[in-house]
């Protein structure tokens, strides 16, 4: 399975990550603190893409090479994001991963 990974913790998304296979990269994450995973699946030729827009969205704190300007004000904003795409998707029976997908094209491309 190919596309985009988000390790959660808390309800905050801790790390970005993208890979052409999933099930074995996310497996290497056994050092990041997180107690779930979100995936969206997408083309490969679109994994950069999407990965960078996510990071620079959520500013994830393992992300670390890609957070130089962290805010209070930043983290604020990825809670609220996510809280709010997770409870569109419950009130519209569909599942996170389309409407995140749905979410990315319309803010992003």
């Amino acid at each position: 399975m190919t596309g985009i990974y988000f390790l959660i913790f808390n309800g905050s998304v801790v790390y970005v990550g993208q890979s052409v296979q999933l099930e074995k990269r996310i497996k290497c994450h056994k050092d990041k603190e997180h107690d779930s995973i979100r995936i969206i699946e997408c083309e490969s030729n679109k994994l950069s893409i999407y990965e960078s827009r996510w990071i620079k969205m959520f500013m994830p704190k393992y992300n670390v090479h890609m957070n130089r300007k962290k805010s209070q004000h930043s983290i604020n904003l990825k809670n609220s994001l996510w809280t709010k795409i997770e409870k569109q998707a419950e009130k519209d029976s569909r599942s996170i991963n389309n409407l995140v997908e749905k979410t990315l094209e319309e803010k992003f491309l």
